[in-house]
């Protein structure tokens, strides 16, 4: 289980992640080539969870929200109302309609398997994953799903770290149905 207060936050690692993670001249080949180097300088724990291929646009066309509340394939509706013209999606302002709405915080105890772990700047929030043994499991950006320590980020995701009790793909679905309503013009 994780202990948040006993996990190392790196900032010399999370800012070259920062700079890896948000290049857009970056290839796939040498994202991931470049996160795997650093292990000599850092030594990390950062491994690849689950492969972008390319070719195949649903391995890797959805954001690190998604992926955290099982929205990859969301429900027809989710998906109107993500491509309608109100410009609202799966996003950071959803995932703060959620924290104030829907989700359960974990307070005072170790992090356990499934439970949500959600990242923010002195801003907003800007990254979610999602508990796996003794890891987090997270998207970072169009780039493979990653395998990591809880500090084991980009710099720019923030440094505060909250953790909630997981919902299921359905929940998150009418969640996003429910926060829709709140947004969206009559």
């Amino acid at each position: 289980m994780i202990n948040i207060k006993q996990e190392i936050n790196n900032i010399n690692l999370r800012k070259k992640l920062e700079i890896i993670t948000e290049n857009p001249e970056i290839s796939l080949t040498q994202h991931i080539d470049l996160v795997c180097k650093l292990k000599n300088e850092y030594n990390h724990s950062i491994t690849i969870e689950e492969e972008v291929i390319l070719e195949q646009v649903k391995t890797w066309k959805y954001s690190c929200f998604q992926y955290a509340f099982n929205l990859v394939e969301p429900s027809q509706e989710v998906i109107e109302i993500a491509n309608s013209d109100s410009g609202h999606f799966i996003g950071s302002e959803f995932v703060l309609y959620l924290t104030k709405n829907t989700l359960d915080e974990v307070k005072n105890r170790k992090l356990c398997e499934g439970d949500l772990v959600i990242y923010s700047d002195s801003f907003k929030i800007q990254h979610a994953g999602k508990i796996k043994d003794e890891f987090v499991i997270s998207k970072w950006g169009e780039w493979p799903i990653w395998k990591h320590k809880l500090y084991e980020v980009p710099q720019s995701y923030g440094d505060n770290v909250n953790v909630y009790k997981p919902i299921s793909s359905i929940e998150a679905n009418e969640a996003f149905m429910e926060y829709s309503k709140t947004i969206l013009p009559e």
